[in-house]
């Protein structure tokens, strides 16, 4: 029976773990007040930054093993740790479910924004047009299911983009991701781009 229990816990944790990184909301916190963001999971961390009390579509990398706070990134201040009593999941708000994605490079400027059988665009290097696609619907992999592929078109170009969970660090600031992309680019512009992935807002949030 102990046995049996062991198992069970190992399962549910690894699922909990799979769910990362995933989309959540600020709530609870009130209109003339602001979410701590500190350097470590502790309410006696230093704060590092602060989240608006309304903020939706926040990513969180992780959880602490208490599942007390959450990991989030805060651009140039860098990684901290948000209470999590004050965070509720955004439905379907996790990977490959949710159907808004960045992928980009921070040294090699270049990104892909797309949403899974809509709009995408592609830029590359400062462009200040990128070029406008279509996107299809994520393909998980034969062998290997962590990894997932969509293909994003146009006349003149095609995005092919992989993606799969694994930590992949911002090599521009104090960052990490989730979601670690491969990008092959052909047609008007040609290449090869390798990159961090977010889940990002819908359009017009």
């Amino acid at each position: 029976m102990l046995r049996l229990l062991i198992v069970m816990m190992s399962l549910s944790s690894a699922a909990w773990a799979n769910g990362f990184p995933a989309l959540y909301n600020i709530v609870d916190v009130a209109a003339d007040d602001t979410l701590n963001v500190r350097s470590r999971p502790s309410s006696k961390g230093d704060v590092i930054a602060e989240r608006a009390f309304d903020e939706t579509y926040i990513q969180v990398l992780e959880m602490d093993p208490s599942g007390k706070w959450a990991l989030v990134n805060n651009g140039e201040a860098g990684q901290g740790w948000i209470y999590a009593r004050y965070l509720e999941p955004v439905p379907g708000g996790s990977f490959p479910d949710w159907p808004h994605m960045y992928c980009g490079g921070s040294e090699s400027p270049w990104g892909v924004t797309f949403t899974q059988g809509g709009p995408a665009e592609f830029r590359q290097y400062y462009e200040p047009d990128g070029y406008a696609l279509t996107a299809g619907s994520f393909k998980t992999g034969s062998e290997h299911l962590t990894d997932h592929g969509i293909r994003a078109t146009s006349d003149a170009m095609q995005v092919l983009i992989s993606v799969r969970r694994e930590t992949c660090q911002s090599t521009m600031i104090d960052a990490a991701f989730g979601l670690m992309s491969s990008v092959f680019i052909t047609g008007k512009e040609d290449g090869f781009q390798q990159g961090c992935c977010s889940l990002i807002a819908p359009p017009g949030n």
